[in-house]
């Protein structure tokens, strides 16, 4: 796991810097190792929410889950807006909820566009 940490946060710091510089070959494997981390950090989200191979930890979950919202996957932000409704690993919060639905539903996911109508009709 700490691989992998440290493998986002030099990416996430060093990335602006790194376009500058570099050939488009390269800026190929920069983009291809970001999609994987996004990948990797989903993963880890679903092992921790369902305890596979690790003890079930609900924070850690919403932590790395919370990792690939900020990158602006839709399937994570949907994720996150259950998460905070339902107060699994973070402080229950309805606000953060909605926030988290509606970035996904504005790029279309459809679950999300869901949650949003069930909770209007609560």
């Amino acid at each position: 796991l700490n691989h992998i940490k440290e493998k986002v946060f030099v990416i996430k710091m060093n990335k602006r810097e790194e376009e500058k510089n570099m050939n488009p070959a390269m800026m190929n494997k920069i983009k291809k190792m970001q999609r994987d981390m996004l990948e990797a950090q989903k993963k880890l989200g679903g092992i921790y929410i369902r305890g596979e191979g690790v003890e079930q930890n609900d924070k850690e979950a919403a932590r790395w889950i919370l990792l690939a919202a900020e990158q602006n996957d839709t399937s994570s932000q949907n994720v996150m807006g259950f998460i905070y409704h339902s107060g699994r690993g973070v402080e229950q919060n309805y606000e953060e909820a909605v926030k988290w639905w509606r970035l996904a539903a504005e790029k279309g996911n459809e679950d999300a566009k869901e949650a949003l109508e069930k909770l209007q009709n609560e």
